[in-house]
């Protein structure tokens, strides 16, 4: 059985790993007030950052349109026995509901569109995933399951440097967000049921490495990890420093690197790192 992967640039996908298992990538738009960009296509991260930091607009992303979903829809239709779609939680876009709305005016019970839970890398982290163990998938019933048992196994944690981000973009008061970059405030987020949620603060950003390493002890009392995916938002001597202190307490096993992009880089903003991990180590 032929089975095409599609998934969007909320993902993060490295290129290579894209051209590696031929993954279809549906982009978002990026807009910086009048300008557009075809996200990953015509604006890369390090362009984005740099605009992020010199802009005095709020970035905003847009889902792709339904005709881009139609297309890749049907191109991949007409060359595989199925197609599935992982996409960017829901709760955090509404590119999945587009995605919907395309796959209704498509009506073809060999497309599958799957809600990952999850946004950036982490999502990215299901995709690569399931494309491992594609060549094992014998039926859309274990491939659905497959995606079910990933999205419960997933998890992931967010240090936040600055709160500017977050308080440009709505999603921190001011008054708050102001006194919490005054005292140097790291807020830890991770995503619960398809949703980001705070689950710790710091006073530094080395305390916050140390808290959610405790976080991650309590997901893996085995200390034993399998692939990581480790990711950043252009802070990658910050990352590398959180490596050494996660190989400190656990067992490895390989680890992917990739940036945080522009759809959650908009509201965490410059020097953010990340862990995606599978609490199952045999993943």
């Amino acid at each position: 059985m032929k089975i095409k992967v599609l998934t969007d640039s909320v993902s993060d996908l490295t290129p290579q790993d894209v051209a590696k298992y031929q993954i279809g990538l549906i982009p978002l738009t990026v807009n910086f007030g009048n300008e557009s960009y075809l996200d990953k296509d015509e604006l890369t991260i390090e362009q984005f950052y740099h605009k992020l930091a010199e802009s005095k607009v709020n970035p905003t992303t847009s889902q792709p349109s339904p005709g881009s979903f139609i297309t890749a829809f049907e191109d991949a239709l007409a060359e595989n026995d199925l197609v599935i779609y992982i996409g960017v939680s829901e709760k955090l876009s509404g590119t999945f509901s587009g995605a919907q709305f395309a796959a209704n005016q498509v009506q073809n019970d060999r497309l599958i569109l799957f809600d990952s839970g999850n946004v950036t890398f982490a999502q990215g982290m299901i995709v690569l995933a399931l494309c491992r163990k594609l060549p094992d998938i014998k039926s859309r019933k274990e491939l659905i399951g497959y995606l079910n048992y990933l999205r419960q196994q997933l998890r992931s944690y967010y240090i936040v440097d600055t709160l500017e981000y977050l308080i440009r973009g709505g999603r921190v008061n001011w008054a708050q967000g102001t006194l919490g970059n005054l005292l140097g405030i790291k807020p830890i987020i991770t995503i619960r049921d398809g949703d980001l949620k705070v689950v710790g603060k710091a006073r530094s950003f080395h305390r916050a490495m140390v808290h959610v390493i405790k976080l991650m002890k309590k997901d893996v009392p085995s200390m034993k990890l399998g692939g990581i995916g480790l990711f950043h938002a252009v802070a990658p001597d910050r990352l590398e420093r959180f490596r050494k202190l996660l190989v400190k307490q656990f067992t490895i096993g390989p680890v992917y690197h990739a940036y945080v992009g522009s759809v959650i880089g908009t509201h965490a903003g410059p020097g953010a790192i990340a862990i995606a991990f599978f609490k199952d180590c045999n993943i």
